[in-house]
């Protein structure tokens, strides 16, 4: 969603940049002139690399423009975009100060929807709904741009629906334009507002709506998938298998979720006894990731499907299989104690490394101030470019630091999360070996009588 934000802000810029010199100076000095050429350069450098995701290198050109000439033309425009840079880098303190000074200090600004905008968003990030509605109810009596109120619309209607309040989320959704970059993401979330109401019928027919939209950007084949695989399992629990099986099938095969896709389609095609059919997603399934959990699953549903064929030696190979996954159950407690001391020891060094994120993130938030226009003596103006450098300095920081963070949390997240599924399935090591010796059982036999036939 952030890219998407990113996008409207950037060409809902441009459409206003017409407007900028209502703003500017009328009466430049020649070298007021200088500067203001000078500074134009940097801000199209930084604009450039914002539109192309270099969101900390843009982040430090307009650090530099907003030291360098406060009383540039564009400077309303250079502190929102910096905003935008440093929501999507991920320090929102900084990006709703930015954002709160634009609203104070250029109330008159046509880039002041975008910074209401933003403070809207940042405060939905925060997991404080009701404020962010609260900018939403602000932004709609600017009159703000269509893009922009489209946006904004979509981020109210998430509001609603994790406050629960579907029918507003509806009502809101339904007025985002076709012509919106959010108008998919706002289908599909009008989609889940109706299944929540239980208007199923609506709920498919805005999936539906998804289906006939053309794609022309990857987030709106993202959605698009999504809408396969969430159409697919209403269409799996009203019983219409066959519906389902089409919509599993319908999901690309580099969308992130193309795993469950493939499970749900082996389960479809068993409700529908094809088990050879059902094969084929399984073993593409199994295939593709052998470690992950749905991968497990799938291998049930694989020996399961050999075993309705009569093919019990390949169902007892899948068994097997299943039996060296999954270690024996009076060994689970002690493996499980021993990761979960390795999750407490990292959990204490990842709590440093966000105190020291929280500390520079702080400092540079302290840093931030905007610039005044007057003009200063020239040991207060080597002081200023002095704290620039020191912004800068910590904005790489920043980076790294934020780079180590996230790197470890997501490491330890996937561990926590595979010794809960690991818990969760102690058992399975149970099933799979009654599978095996079914299946061996059942081989037997089938040796025995063909034997019969041979003789």
């Amino acid at each position: 969603m952030k890219n998407l934000l990113l996008k409207i802000s950037v060409f809902t810029s441009l459409i206003a940049g017409t407007l900028a010199p209502v703003f500017a100076q009328t009466d430049y000095s020649d070298a007021e002139r200088e500067l203001e050429k000078a500074s134009d350069k940097l801000f199209i450098q930084a604009e450039r690399r914002f539109e192309n995701g270099k969101y900390w290198e843009a982040a430090r050109d307009l650090i530099v423009l907003l030291d360098f000439y406060p009383r540039y033309s564009r400077i309303d425009e250079a502190t929102y975009i910096l905003a935008d840079c440093l929501y999507e880098i991920g320090l929102n303190d900084g990006a709703n100060k930015l954002y709160r000074h634009l609203v104070k200090k250029h109330v008159r600004s046509p880039h002041l929807p975008n910074a209401l905008l933003g403070l809207q968003r940042v405060e939905y990030d925060q997991h404080d709904y009701t404020k962010s509605l609260e900018f939403f109810k602000v932004l709609n009596r600017t009159n703000p741009p269509q893009q922009i109120h489209d946006a904004s619309r979509y981020i109210a209607g998430l509001c609603y629906q994790r406050l629960h309040e579907y029918s507003q989320a509806v009502n809101i959704l339904s007025a985002v334009g076709e012509n919106s970059p959010f108008y998919p993401h706002a289908l599909y979330t009008l989609a889940i507002s109706h299944l929540r109401l239980k208007n199923v019928r609506q709920a498919i027919e805005a999936f539906r709506r998804i289906k006939k939209l053309s794609i022309t950007s990857p987030e709106r084949k993202r959605v698009l998938d999504e809408t396969h695989l969430t159409l697919g399992y209403i269409y799996y629990e009203l019983g219409y298998y066959q519906q389902a099986l089409n919509e599993f099938n319908d999901v690309s095969s580099d969308h992130s979720r193309h795993q469950d896709a493939l499970l749900a389609a082996g389960w479809a095609c068993v409700k529908l006894d094809q088990f050879k059919q059902a094969t084929l997603p399984l073993t593409e399934l199994v295939a593709n990731n052998p470690t992950d959990e749905l991968a497990e699953e799938g291998l049930f549903l694989l020996g399961r499907c050999y075993l309705k064929m009569g093919l019990y030696a390949e169902a007892q190979s899948v068994y097997e299989n299943l039996i060296s996954i999954f270690p024996r159950r009076e060994v689970i407690p002690n493996m499980v104690n021993e990761i979960n001391l390795t999750l407490e020891a990292e959990s204490i060094k990842m709590e440093r490394i966000k105190l020291d994120l929280l500390m520079l993130e702080t400092k540079l938030l302290d840093m931030l101030e905007i610039s005044s226009e007057e003009s200063m003596p020239e040991h207060i103006q080597e002081e200023q470019d002095r704290i620039a450098e020191a912004r800068i300095g910590l904005l790489r920081r920043i980076r790294e630091e934020r780079q180590t963070f996230e790197k470890m949390s997501y490491l330890i997240d996937e561990m926590k999360r595979r010794t809960e599924v690991k818990q969760d399935r102690r058992d399975w090591r149970a099933y799979a070996e009654y599978g095996r010796t079914r299946a061996k059982f059942l081989k037997e036999i089938q040796d025995k009588d063909n034997n019969s036939q041979v003789q």
